[in-house]
């Protein structure tokens, strides 16, 4: 190990260190790392994928080939959307809510 390496393990020691998730994927002879994947999502896709008795590479390649199949994009956010929005109940105890909310945002407007 050079003295380089040996004083970035020291300075890694002393210091909080934010890991990337890095997963890896083997296809053919090449090996290709995704980075920005969610921990939580990815789990609960390697949970499906194995309850559905398939790999995660096969679950993955049926993925991505509906994915571009269907040509969707990411959604795009349309303040109009929120004319079609519904009302329902949140339940007990939060009758009151929005009157809540107005305070905090606005103080108390006598």
């Amino acid at each position: 190990m050079s003295h380089a390496q040996e004083s970035g393990v020291a300075s890694l020691s002393k210091a909080k260190v934010k890991y990337d998730v890095i997963h890896v994927i083997h296809m053919k002879k090449d090996l290709h790392a995704i980075r920005g994947l969610d921990e939580e999502i990815y789990m609960k896709f390697k949970e499906k994928a194995i309850t559905e008795g398939m790999t995660v590479g096969e679950a993955l390649n049926l993925a991505m080939k509906d994915w571009v199949k269907g040509g969707s994009k990411k959604e795009e956010l349309n303040p109009k959307n929120l004319l079609n929005a519904k009302p329902f109940d949140w339940g007990s105890g939060t009758e009151r809510t929005s009157e809540e909310v107005d305070k905090i945002l606005y103080g108390n407007k006598k």
